[in-house]
């Protein structure tokens, strides 16, 4: 063994003064950290993932803001309609419409975010279930 170095946990064999009950310990916590790194990778590119969504939707809303100063309302609407048509996002205007008569924005806003919680939730009451 190396100086400054443990003993291999992968050593499918006993090491000095093991026993047989420590050996097979050794090896499944060894191979239990192999499955915690893993799950720690998926969930490591899980959040990357979702932060390069949230960035480049932010980039975009600041293009918007941008080029309607520069260029004018319609510029600025164009970039919030392409960012949302690529993933096919564009509301049902005439469902908001019929929400409100005064503030069919808000209105869309209130019901998609009641939505969107009322979904968490019952993820969330799942992931308690299975756990």
């Amino acid at each position: 063994m190396d100086e400054g170095k443990g003993p291999n946990p992968y050593f499918k064999g006993l090491h000095e003064g093991e026993s047989d009950e420590l050996r097979a310990l050794r090896l499944t916590l060894a191979h239990g950290n192999d499955a915690l790194r893993a799950e720690l990778k998926r969930v490591k590119d899980y959040v990357r993932t979702a932060n390069d969504i949230i960035t480049n939707h932010c980039i975009a809303m600041q293009a918007a803001l941008i080029d309607q100063h520069h260029k004018g309302h319609e510029a600025g609407m164009a970039w919030i309609g392409n960012t949302l048509f690529g993933p096919g996002l564009i509301p049902d205007i005439g469902e908001a419409l019929s929400l409100s008569k005064t503030d069919p924005a808000q209105a869309w806003f209130d019901t998609k975010t009641a939505e969107h919680e009322a979904m968490r939730a019952k993820q969330d009451a799942a992931a308690v279930g299975a756990a």
